[in-house]
């Protein structure tokens, strides 16, 4: 018997037969409307407890599941791994770096500044700068290594990088690393894993999983979990749908099964509670490998489609949420921990609209306190106003001084506080647009906790928001909120007792704001006059020029207003996307050829969910704002008056100076030529 037969025999014994089952699962989307910059995942990873990274094909994400902060990486700056023929992975450090590992080389990304590490090198310490490396990895406990050509391997902690000994994969390609306190796995391509010792750096074990004639078959891009002394290892094959899970006891070095699954796989994720296993590629499975005879079960997830496209990527946070990446249609979200807290009826509120101020007398003083943004205000036991406004929560006295601000930095976007019920423990609960928040009254040293609930816990809004005054609690003690179509129901008791929720502590000191002394109202008036100072530009620049609006165009007036000489007024994460589109399309306006097509590559795109996109934040597609942005540039460019038409037209994008007066004349009602006497 040969060699190569009796490695068929062995793993033909360690396969197991599956039973193939389908399953229902909540799911819930999460996209553009939750601030989701664009739906093409690559890669997931957990920065700490509560906070998610998200990569995408053209950007880097980060979410607490209640906002959503989006950067765009400069791909200039970076490590190259000449070595390196993996997959894109994304790393974090546990604490603000986040690592991209894509097309051959490594970026260190800072979410603190919003920016790429103009020198990598310097922020993973001393010990590396003469190394050409090979490869990077982040381990579970935030321990970075790094992989010279040489096969040297370097261990990285604290800014210390310390030699710990040399790879024996010989010219096997790595494609993974694995690490637990005292041992690092090696997971190569091949189907080889060596375990290194690293105190020592001596090989406790070096085999493979997979007979020569098999791994010769196994594609790149292998997925790798860890559990206790288990190591689950997904391999590909090439020509066929099909992938194996190989399970290796890290403790008695010996390969305990296979199991083969009828799908591509590209991602695999271990619950450390349970030890179910999901897989992702063609489909979402969830697998029992420990049972004699392993369940194969294809999630299938409700009100969801995520069998349309290749899933990429799978991450089990430390709340026990399972987060699926797909490579085209977005991110989802599955916890079966957090089922039930929230219920929604499509029953509409049917108990009365409540109202939003616990007496006339409350109402005047909150009035006084934020007037013009008032919504909701009622008193508590310790006779503090608390007040909903339209920029987060007030705290004031009776004599309208204001006592301390719980503003964006608590509530996350300053949302709109709909309204206010106290429940029966004397916790005060905030009803935002799309979310609901709980503050408890109880103070510690000054300190004020807030937890936020969202989409992630349940509430999913679809679009709608909660309606102000349409607020009950019951005799129950179980509060009833109501939204256009139905009513949110919860338990108070249930939610406070769970470990659900966006926490954070509030420790501002009082501050004594006399009355008339508001910051909202200076905010407010800086904030006027600025619109008041573009209205006025935009005038002025309009100002004898007969403009007659493009129906078959779509424009709208916030359109006209986005492209009026950079004042785009859209916030957070929607600025930055508007900012990033109007930079790609100036820098690239003289080429004839930016098409929709062409700008939906620079910004790394799915071309729908860029049209999408558009639409949302523009009330107009892609098309139609590289057209009015041309028109726009040339307006200005004949107004100065330093060229000639036929330049002009070229500078804009247009080849044929017939074409362009053509559709500058159907865009301002004036032929090109005339247009800088009529704007005189």
């Amino acid at each position: 018997m040969t060699r190569r037969i009796f490695f068929i025999i062995l793993i033909l014994l360690l396969s197991v037969a599956t039973t193939i089952t389908a399953r229902d699962i909540p799911v819930i989307g999460i996209d553009m409307r939750d601030g989701l910059i664009e739906s093409r995942i690559r890669g997931l990873c957990e920065i700490s407890p509560g906070r998610t990274g998200i990569l995408t094909a053209g950007s880097v994400t980060v979410t607490d599941g209640i906002t959503f902060n989006s950067y765009t990486p400069d791909l200039n700056s970076g490590i190259h791994l000449p070595g390196y023929d993996g997959g894109v992975a994304l790393y974090s450090d546990g604490k603000n770096l986040l690592w991209i590992k894509k097309g051959g080389n490594l970026y260190g990304f800072n979410i603190l500044t919003g920016k790429s590490l103009p020198d990598p090198l310097k922020a993973l310490g001393k010990g590396l700068e003469s190394e050409e490396w090979s490869n990077f990895f982040i381990d579970s406990s935030h321990r970075t290594w790094v992989i010279t050509l040489a096969g040297d391997i370097f261990l990285g902690n604290d800014g210390k990088n310390k030699r710990i000994g040399k790879l024996p994969g010989g010219k096997r390609v790595l494609e993974q690393l694995v690490a637990t306190d005292s041992s690092a796995i090696f997971c190569y391509r091949q189907g080889y894993i060596d375990v290194i010792d690293i105190e020592s750096g001596e090989l406790q074990y070096g085999g493979a999983a997979f007979s020569p004639a098999q791994a010769d078959s196994l594609t790149k891009n292998i997925s790798v979990a860890l559990r206790g002394d288990s190591l689950y290892i997904a391999h590909d094959y090439n020509g066929i749908s099909k992938g194996t899970i190989s399970i290796f006891n890290l403790k008695r070095h010996n390969w305990e099964r296979s199991i083969s699954v009828p799908f591509h796989i590209n991602a695999l994720a271990v619950s450390p509670t349970d030890g179910s296993v999901y897989a992702a590629g063609d489909r979402l499975a969830h697998i029992t490998p420990l049972a004699q005879k392993p369940e194969v079960e294809y999630l299938e997830p409700k009100q969801t489609d995520l069998s349309s496209g290749q899933l990429s990527s799978l991450l089990i946070d430390s709340k026990g949420g399972l987060w699926i990446g797909a490579v085209e249609n977005g991110l989802f979200y599955h916890n079966p921990e957090r089922e039930g807290y929230f219920t929604s009826s499509p029953q509409r509120f049917n108990f009365g609209k409540q109202t939003v101020f616990s007496s006339p007398e409350i109402r005047e003083i909150a009035m006084a306190a934020a007037p013009g943004i008032t919504n909701c205000a009622l008193e508590l036991n310790d006779s503090s106003i608390y007040v909903g406004t339209r920029h987060g929560l007030l705290v004031v006295d009776r004599d309208t001084v204001i006592r301390k601000r719980l503003t964006d930095r608590l509530t996350h976007s300053g949302d709109n506080i709909q309204s206010l019920v106290i429940d029966m423990d004397g916790d005060l609960w905030l009803i935002f647009t799309t979310r609901i928040g709980c503050l408890s009254t109880s103070s510690d040293m000054g300190q004020q906790r807030l937890t936020i609930y969202g989409k992630l816990d349940g509430i999913d809004l679809d679009g709608k928001e909660f309606l102000p005054g349409e607020i009950l609690m019951d005799s129950c003690g179980i509060i009833h909120v109501g939204f256009p179509g139905g009513t949110y129901s919860f338990s108070p008791d249930k939610i406070k007792n769970g470990s659900i929720g966006t926490s954070l502590t509030m420790t501002e000191e009082a501050q004594t704001i006399q009355e008339g002394d508001n910051s909202f109202i200076i905010q407010w008036l800086i904030l006027s006059l600025a619109l008041l100072g573009i209205i006025l530009l935009e005038l002025s620049d309009r100002k004898g020029r007969p403009i007659r609006p493009s129906g078959a165009d779509g424009k709208s007036k916030r359109l006209e207003a986005l492209l009026a000489s950079g004042e785009e007024k859209i916030i957070s994460v929607d600025e930055q996307f508007l900012s990033r589109i109007r930079n790609i399309v100036d820098e690239n306006l003289r080429d004839e050829n930016l098409t929709v097509q062409r700008l939906s590559e620079l910004m790394a795109m799915d071309r729908t969910v860029l049209y999408r996109r558009m639409q949302a934040l523009t009330g107009a597609s892609p098309s139609t704002y590289i057209k009015t942005r041309r028109m726009k540039v040339a307006a200005r460019l004949l107004t100065e008056g330093k060229y000639p038409v036929a330049t002009v037209a070229e500078m804009v994008g247009f080849s044929n100076p017939r074409y362009f007066s053509k559709v500058f004349k159907d865009t301002y009602g004036t032929p090109p030529n005339l247009y800088s006497e009529k704007s005189e």
